[in-house]
């Protein structure tokens, strides 16, 4: 029960305001979206559209993958996740944070 409370804590407390470049380059209008389980081609196409491949997290109680993508400049959350679906039309994708 301590270990979900500390996690809990760390989630809403002080993860939010650690900054690493892609959140800070987030910060500046580009848009942040998770996508889960992307196909092995995922990498190299998102990149052809502008978009940057962040962090990856493995799920490993999910067995799942979980990458942090940054949007092309001028992108909305919505317009993002359009192209994405339109490129890869089996693809998870969010604008939430993992």
């Amino acid at each position: 029960m301590r270990s979900i409370f500390i996690a809990l804590l760390l989630g809403l407390l002080i993860l939010p305001f650690l900054k690493t470049p892609m959140t800070a380059e987030a910060d500046n209008g580009r848009m942040l979206i998770v996508v889960i389980e992307p196909p092995a081609n995922f990498s190299a196409t998102a990149g052809k559209l502008g978009y940057r491949i962040g962090a990856v997290f493995e799920l490993k109680e999910l067995s799942m993958k979980a990458v942090k993508v940054l949007a092309p400049k001028g992108h909305s959350i919505d317009a993002a996740i359009s192209e994405l679906e339109k490129h890869f039309p089996d693809i998870v994708v969010d604008g939430s944070e993992v």
